[in-house]
């Protein structure tokens, strides 16, 4: 079988990376031939971090894709990541790429709320069922958790794929840090992009409080804490380097707002943090809930209160930081990992 990927962003990107990028490797050692072709390079991702756009480069980005319905011929399947070109109606995508060959369909967001919720009333006219269109139409719905699933199901998806955003497991099999941190001061840390960073600002005082007493410290990998004017050690983010930053820390921390697209993520946060033997904390908002197993290999936090309330409980018991941190990463070699999800891929592809 042969292959056109069209990813999102290039290797900077998080959910290219993870949903597509990472399995070609496994996918070419069983027969499948397969060509990448993102919408964004590395160079967007990088100024996505800053806020700052080029219109005129997005806008050859767009013909670029476009100009790829030429070669879809040469495909035996088109692998979409979300959309093949975003804000763009239907109706233009079936036009250019759908119609030519079958398709599959990869989520690790709601980016279907963009539209179907949007407070501008011409968006959720034309867009506000185009993923209904994308799913309903397509031989195959990769989705990464339960939410997604019962969206592309309600969509009336063909045959659906719940293969959880994994990591590979021989970039953390060295970095178990499962052994108590002798330290005083307890290292909480948060890894993502600026996108998300919006997600900490409920819980600034409380780090201002347990930074003020000198019970922790504070760090944010990828995004610069100055931004949202939190008291932070900011590290920039590299693919190299974030396993060894992680692995440094003691509490992993997963905050979410309960919104609609919110619910869609994925945890991927909370799946490094565990993989790398570290307890974690994280709202109880979408696949939040079916990673932590509360009181087991970390906590659901629902309020500010219960936020400090947990937190204070790690940051006082270093035992049971090794505790959860070690039943944190025995539940990611057994379910979130590409040698457990790489083989449930290829075999999908393989009946479509």
């Amino acid at each position: 079988m042969k292959i056109l990927a069209l990813t999102r962003y290039d290797s900077l990107g998080a959910s290219s990376r993870m949903r597509i990028l990472q399995y070609i490797p496994f996918l070419k050692e069983h027969g499948f031939t397969i060509d990448v072709k993102p919408l964004f390079g590395n160079v967007y991702v990088e100024s996505l971090q800053t806020n700052e756009r080029n219109y005129l480069s997005i806008l050859r980005a767009y013909f670029k894709r476009l100009s790829l319905v030429f070669s879809l011929r040469n495909y035996d399947v088109v692998w979409i990541e979300k959309e093949a070109l975003p804000w763009a109606p239907y109706f233009i995508e079936k036009i250019f790429f759908l119609s030519v060959r079958p398709y599959i369909v990869d989520y690790d967001d709601a980016v279907f709320h963009w539209y179907d919720k949007s407070k501008n009333s011409f968006i959720k006219f034309l867009l506000g069922s185009k993923h209904q269109s994308l799913i309903r139409n397509a031989k195959l719905v990769i989705v990464g958790n339960s939410y997604l699933e019962r969206y592309a199901n309600r969509a009336s998806a063909q045959k659906v794929l719940n293969l959880p955003t994994s990591i590979d497991f021989n970039k953390y099999s060295k970095f178990n840090f499962v052994d108590t941190k002798l330290t005083n001061v307890v290292k909480i840390g948060w890894i993502g992009q600026q996108s998300t960073a919006y997600n900490l600002n409920p819980l600034k005082e409380i780090f201002e409080e347990l930074i003020l007493k000198d019970l922790i410290s504070l760090t944010l990998i990828g995004i610069d804490g100055k931004s949202l004017n939190l008291p932070a050690n900011t590290i920039p983010w590299s693919e190299k380097t974030e396993v060894n930053l992680i692995a440094k820390l003691d509490i992993g921390i997963m905050p979410l707002q309960d919104g609609p697209f919110e619910r869609g993520k994925c945890g991927y946060k909370l799946i490094q943090y565990m993989a790398c033997g570290l307890p974690v904390i994280g709202s109880g908002v979408g696949e939040n809930e079916n990673i932590i197993e509360h009181g087991k290999n970390g906590f659901i936090a629902n309020s500010p209160s219960e936020w400090m309330r947990y937190l204070l409980i790690l940051i006082n018991d270093p035992d049971l930081r090794k505790s959860m941190g070690s039943e944190g990463r025995n539940k990611i070699i057994k379910r979130y990992t590409t040698q457990v999800t790489a083989p449930n891929l290829v075999n999908s592809f393989r009946e479509i």
